[in-house]
């Protein structure tokens, strides 16, 4: 069976890939996914992990993985591959603007957005930690800019993770 993922990481993307989990038969030994992303949602990074290294036989990571995205496919345990023509784009963790009430304290935000605000970069900052940078890679991250990587420079990072 093969399964395409192209969303943004988020719970409505999340559920979509349950489902498209959900789909496979007994009788689907392998399942190929083909995963790409813009990235999103830091928080779900770990979910995403999970579901796909207990349910894709191998991941092709193609157009792009980037953001959250890069964390997911440098996470992930699956056998995989980023394909020709994959790129990512690496920076740090952005999050969205958070509500705030007149005493200037986060509303409408359950408790695992709170717990998230505590440390918001925890699984960001364990990926970034075991990534081999080039200098420049390095400068270019520290000065807040973008980083731009290859499918080859890629499988690099994934086989040389600390």
């Amino acid at each position: 069976m093969t399964i395409y993922y192209n969303e943004e990481i988020s719970k409505e993307g999340f559920s979509k890939l349950v489902d498209s989990f959900n789909s496979i038969s007994a009788s689907d030994i392998d399942v190929d996914l083909y995963f790409s992303t813009v990235g999103g949602s830091v928080p779900l990074i770990p979910a995403y992990v999970n579901i796909m290294n207990r349910y894709a036989t191998k991941i092709y990571y193609t157009d792009e993985v980037s953001s959250s995205g890069l964390a997911i496919s440098m996470l992930t345990k699956t056998d995989s591959e980023f394909l020709d023509g994959c790129i990512s784009v690496c920076h740090k963790a952005r999050y969205a603007s958070i509500p705030i009430d007149t005493d200037l304290k986060p509303t409408a935000m359950n408790s695992t957005e709170l717990r998230t605000l505590k440390h918001p970069n925890a699984t960001w900052d364990s990926v970034l930690s075991r990534i081999k940078f080039t200098k420049e890679e390095k400068e270019l991250y520290d000065k807040g800019d973008d980083v731009f990587f290859d499918s080859d420079r890629l499988t690099e990072i994934k086989k040389n993770m600390i």
